[in-house]
């Protein structure tokens, strides 16, 4: 289903976008390639940019390339797992950069403060396929597909350590968070889950509509979910 989920993500970013601007016809007229990268290698599923750098996976390689002339990227790196990527984010851990990896069963932390020479710092097997992933504070967050929503500390990125989870949600596709909710896109519905205490997570609210939930957002008071063939669902969580 990932390969659907990181369609809907791309969708919900261009109708914002052209919502935004008012005239969708005049402003999508505008809308130019600057550049392209990594054509031919393979199934692209996962990206997080950061600055002028952008991590991307394509199948079971993480590739880093610099975007700082988007017409000519260059290649800095790349470090090879042993599952699919499925999702990428990057997060600073004491002060250290390190991308938080997920794919298959597992979850991979990457230290890449230098970014010509990431290295794995540690590998946790979750246990289930993990579908997406997001980070807040000292905690990493998984969408791990069968096993619900899991999380875990990654203060000591050599060795996370598991917090909690619910494994009651249906099948999770991803999460996002918004403090104090993480929001869940979890098969016949998209799950509000309060996080306030990571280590007792609990079920605030859910939305269930007639499709399948592949990916959710939230913005201003706003849950934004991609219903898979049902379109885009936008739901008021004032108050989940």
């Amino acid at each position: 289903m990932k390969r659907l989920k990181q369609w809907a993500r791309g969708a919900i970013v261009c109708c914002f976008s052209l919502v935004a601007s008012g005239t969708f016809a005049q402003d999508a007229l505008n809308v130019t390639a600057a550049g392209n990268f990594g054509k031919g290698e393979g199934e692209s599923k996962a990206v997080f940019a950061a600055g002028s750098l952008v991590y991307y996976a394509v199948g079971e390689k993480l590739q880093i390339a610099s975007f700082s002339d988007p017409a000519n990227p260059l290649k800095v790196a790349s470090v090879t797992l042993p599952n699919i990527i499925e999702d990428i984010v990057r997060t600073s851990i004491n002060s250290v950069q390190h991308l938080v990896v997920v794919g298959g069963p597992r979850m991979w932390l990457i230290n890449v403060q230098n970014p010509t020479t990431p290295s794995v710092v540690s590998t946790v097997n979750i246990g289930s396929t993990c579908e997406g992933l997001a980070t807040s504070g000292t905690n990493a967050y998984v969408a791990a597909g069968g096993l619900g929503l899991q999380i875990y500390n990654i203060s000591n990125p050599a060795s996370p350590t598991f917090v909690a989870g619910i494994d009651t949600l249906e099948y999770c596709e991803s999460v996002v968070i918004s403090a104090p909710y993480a929001y869940i896109a979890a098969g016949s519905r998209s799950h509000i889950v309060n996080i306030s205490n990571p280590a007792a997570p609990t079920v605030a609210g859910q939305y269930r509509a007639r499709g399948y939930h592949q990916y959710a957002n939230v913005r201003s008071g706003h849950l934004y979910v991609c219903d898979f063939d049902l379109g885009l669902d936008v739901v008021n969580v004032t108050n989940p």
